[in-house]
């Protein structure tokens, strides 16, 4: 945990240990990040004492950032969140190190309960919903209201509803 932490907040732009208690105190970006490590922490401990601390993080990542990251979810180090509100992140959600979800954004589940695997580097823009089964490659680009139900290979750019490949490296 404590790597991908300090991987968040070299994200964030923070060295040292007064800019990291800067973020810890200011930065709504790196403080969802932040609950959320700390709340997937907890629950892979499954120890009862915890349980009030993590509806209570859990409760404060909606309540200041408007956001559900599920402490379910598995998110390396280096998660960007440029604006927080509004982001989704469901419980079987994979996210690769270096990962951007602009505000708005949505990775859930389809019908069958199967959630989005991104790969390093991914970045997500506004409101655009990523869905069911899929892939994501190294480098992908899904573009801002978007609805993408397909995997893309790495360094691809997709947009639309539904998302359609505009490029791919």
């Amino acid at each position: 945990m404590l790597s991908d932490l300090r991987a968040d907040l070299r994200r964030h732009g923070v060295e040292g240990v007064l800019a990291a208690s800067k973020a810890v105190l200011f930065n709504l970006s790196f403080q969802v990040v932040l609950s959320y490590r700390l709340h997937s922490y907890l629950a892979s401990r499954r120890v009862l004492r915890f349980s009030l601390l993590q509806i209570v993080l859990s409760r404060w990542q909606v309540a200041s950032g408007n956001c559900q990251i599920s402490p379910k979810a598995e998110i390396a180090g280096g998660l960007l969140l440029p604006h927080p509100l509004g982001v989704v992140v469901g419980s079987g959600c994979r996210l690769g190190p270096y990962v951007t979800l602009y505000q708005g954004v949505t990775l859930g589940a389809d019908a069958r309960a199967h959630y989005p695997r991104l790969g390093r580097g991914v970045t997500v823009y506004a409101n655009a919903c990523v869905v069911g089964d899929i892939d994501l490659g190294e480098g992908s680009v899904v573009g801002a209201c978007s609805f993408l139900k397909c995997n893309l290979p790495p360094g691809a750019f997709a947009a639309g509803v539904p998302a359609r490949i505009l490029t791919s490296s």
